[in-house]
This record gives C-alpha cells, structure tokens and sequence, in this order.
C-alpha cells in the first residue's frame, strides 16, 4: 500500500482503475478523491490467483493439464464441477484454451481484475475510506457519483455543464455497474452481456456449448429475472422526485418551467433513461441464438414473464396515479417523464 498524503484516514476515496501484475500474481487498485481525475493518490495492493469453472472430470482435466502441475489447484466443487486456481492469469488463460479444445467446452472467461472486483462486491468509482494502513473499506453512499461530477463541472459555465454532464454520467454509472474501466460506445447488448457474465462467475454458475443445462437446476435459477430486478432497484433507487424536493434550484426551474436547464435533473434522468432501457433490452437479448447464454426454455419462460407483466395495470402504486391531481408539484414530474417516453418513476411524499 502506498500514501502519498498522511492524515487520510477520514478521506473518501473513488476506485478509479485497477491492474493485474502477473509477475507478483496480485491486483493493484489506484484511487483518487477525485472520480474524473488522471492523479492516483492512493494505491492499494493485494494477493490474487484467478480461477475459472468447468464441467468435467477432475481426473480428465489433471491429464490434460499435467504440464502446469504446481502452477495451478484443481478443485472439485460439485460432481463434475471443477474449479481451476492459476498462480497468475497467463498460466489460466493457457489453461482455457488447452480445455476449450481439447474438450469443445464454452468456458466463461472473466478477466482477473474484474473477478477480484466481483468477489470483493467493489466496483469503478465506488468510494472507500482508510482503515488501517493496509485497509480499505468499501462507502455505502448512493451519491457520491454524481457529486464527484458536480464538483468536476462546478468551475464551467451552465453551456459546457449541458454538453458534458450526459457523456460523463454515462461513463462512470455503466463503469460502476459493469465493475469493468469506461469503453466507448458500448452498446446495450454489451452492457447486459457483462452483467451475465458477472452473475454468472459470482454463483459459479457454467456456460457449456451456448446451453444452461449444465448447472444444476438451472431452469428454476431466475437469471435474467435476476438482472432485472437488479437495474429495477438502481431506478428505483435514484428517486428523481425526493432530489427535486430537496432542491430549490429544481423547484424554481420547475416553477418557471426550464427542469431540462438543471443540471442534476439532467443527469439523474440521464440515469434513470439508461437503466429503463437496459431492462426493456433484455428479453430481446435473450431472443438471440448467436449469443453464449442463449437457451430456448429459458427464452420462452422470458417472454411469459414479460407477457405478464405488459398485462398489468400502468402504474399500480396509487401513489403515483391517484393522488396527481392533489399533487401539481408531482404531477409536472410526471408529465415531464411522460413527455420524453419514460416510465413515471415512484413519486416519493416527504
């Protein structure tokens, strides 16, 4: 671990990058109190041996990998799930391409660098604290993001501030989401891919041969459900309505009918609109054959859930609907998001 500032044990601290050194086979993870920041002023350093799962015999992939004995561990974790530890990630991927074919085995192949993030539940521009010299503690807090891009914009003018505020939100919320560095132009199919992936390797979960079948009883794991209740809860979690109300900038904005000219609103919409269509993708994405975690039953259960759910009364929560009319204030939110195509978001009474 290197400081390069004492006294920091009360500062939070944004992760900002991270590196795999395969030489010393540990991560390195560079922070900074400033999300948007090119200066590293802390570097937190620790021990990893990536790993991947397999189905197959133990005794099968021993033979097979017999010339990396002493380089990697070969754990049986369930019957016929096997579980491969690499002193570094050069050896695993040898490893993986010696079983993708010699065997004809789809083998998820994460990165060692976003497996130590999944494992560690962290992510890009989650914030931490200084525990010790040698510890780090993740910050729940839900905003430091997004006040991290108000501090970066604070010193441009209202113009620049509108120009950037969408790129740059975008940037970090799919980067935090993805627990993977910022990429250009990423598509939504992209982003829902990786976040399978990610669940995928957290619950050791196998892909074999662009078919489920494999993991036991795969069919009642509700994968995509999973995902989806997953981006459902970051909107709902991002509470438009609540930051308007605690904000007298968007009020008067609101008042003097110039919301889209307020720089928060801005970018929690920004927000709120990825999320919302990443969910709608996701059926869409599950249709298509071509990609690795396609599966025709779970394809067709997908499609009755989401039957089911477009069956449903818009907006059930009385709150949202049925009390508009006693609520101007809620109700010019509501439009405004009805306006641009969305879904209203839960209006949230102080």
């Amino acid at each position: 671990m290197e400081l390069k500032n004492t006294n920091k044990d009360k500062e939070k601290y944004f992760l900002l990058n991270a590196e795999y050194e395969n030489n010393k086979s540990r991560i390195k993870l560079y922070f900074s109190r400033n999300p948007l920041s090119n200066n590293f002023e802390y570097i937190h350093k620790e021990k990893y041996y990536p790993y991947f799962i397999i189905n197959n015999s133990k005794e099968m992939i021993s033979n097979l990998l017999s010339e990396f004995k002493g380089l990697i561990k070969i754990k049986k974790i369930e019957k016929n799930k096997i579980k491969i530890i690499s002193v570094n990630n050069i050896i695993l991927r040898k490893c993986q391409n010696i079983l993708k074919y010699s065997l004809n085995k789809e083998i998820l192949e994460i990165e060692p660098e976003r497996q130590f993030l999944i494992n560690n539940n962290w992510s890009y521009y989650d914030s931490f604290s200084l525990i010790l010299k040698n510890k780090i503690r993740k910050v729940d807090s839900k905003d430091l993001i997004h006040l991290g891009v108000k501090k970066y914009l604070e010193n441009t003018n209202l113009n620049i501030q509108k120009k950037l505020i969408e790129p740059i939100t975008k940037k970090l919320i799919i980067s935090n989401l993805l627990k993977t560095k910022p990429q250009k132009n990423i598509k939504n199919s992209q982003i829902i891919n990786t976040l399978l992936e990610n669940d995928f390797f957290k619950k050791d979960l196998i892909i074999s041969n662009k078919s489920l079948a494999h993991n036991k009883n795969n069919l009642d794991y509700e994968i995509t459900t999973n995902i989806n209740r997953k981006l459902e809860d970051l909107k709902k979690s991002i509470d438009i309505t609540k930051k308007i109300h605690s904000n007298k900038n968007m009020i008067n904005n609101i008042k003097n009918k110039n919301l889209q000219e307020n720089i928060q609103f801005i970018q929690y919409l920004t927000e709120y609109a990825l999320l919302n269509n990443l969910i709608k993708e996701i059926p869409l994405f599950l249709e298509n054959t071509n990609t690795k975690f396609y599966n025709k039953k779970i394809e067709l259960k997908t499609k009755q859930t989401y039957l089911n759910l477009n069956k449903r009364p818009l907006n059930t929560n009385n709150k949202t609907i049925d009390k508009v009319n006693k609520h101007k204030f809620s109700s010019k939110i509501q439009h405004y998001f009805l306006e641009l195509n969305l879904p209203i978001p839960k209006i949230i009474n102080n």
